[in-house]
């Protein structure tokens, strides 16, 4: 049915007449192309049939502190290290090609404080790192205003965009 819904919507924005870039996040513990529809997000099919112009996988790279754990994690944790990542994004993009674009993205958002600022930032370098290595277009993050509200965080995006990890 979900992908019935996208094939739909791509089809409406077609219809628009406008050039609507239509993009889809999915956790990054779920890119097994041979398992992803179990999870609702079959982006196997949706990038096959040309109905996505953009895979986010999402990656968590701090314990978020949340009840749920991922279905399939080894580890019961939303956490996964850049080694982990750099598996997941190799097998995405072997998977996908050239036929749309991956925008790879960590996320840090938690229910604790923060961890520590010079904790954090070199977890983003290097999970950075892993993800455009492993063929991602772009990287993305998603944060918490604490974190953003530093110096060193702008600090290392501005590193990582100068390409100095």
């Amino acid at each position: 049915y979900y992908t019935q819904f996208v094939r739909e919507l791509r089809e409406d924005l077609i219809k628009t007449g406008k050039n609507i870039e239509f993009s889809v996040a999915s956790e990054g513990v779920w890119s097994d192309p041979a398992t992803a529809y179990k999870y609702m997000i079959d982006w196997p099919t949706w990038v096959e049939e040309g109905l996505i112009d953009t895979l986010h996988p999402r990656f968590w790279i701090i314990e978020p502190g949340y009840v749920k754990s991922y279905p399939n994690s080894e580890t019961g944790s939303w956490y996964v290290d850049a080694a982990r990542i750099a598996r997941e994004v190799s097998t995405i993009k072997q998977t996908v090609g050239d036929r749309c674009k991956i925008y790879g993205t960590v996320i840090c958002k938690h229910d604790f404080p923060p961890p520590p600022i010079g904790e954090l930032t070199p977890k983003i370098k290097e999970s950075a790192k892993a993800i455009l290595g492993a063929g991602s277009d772009a990287f993305g993050i998603y944060t918490d205003a604490q974190v953003m509200a530093t110096d060193e965080f702008w600090d290392c995006l501005n590193r990582i965009h100068q390409g100095r990890f």
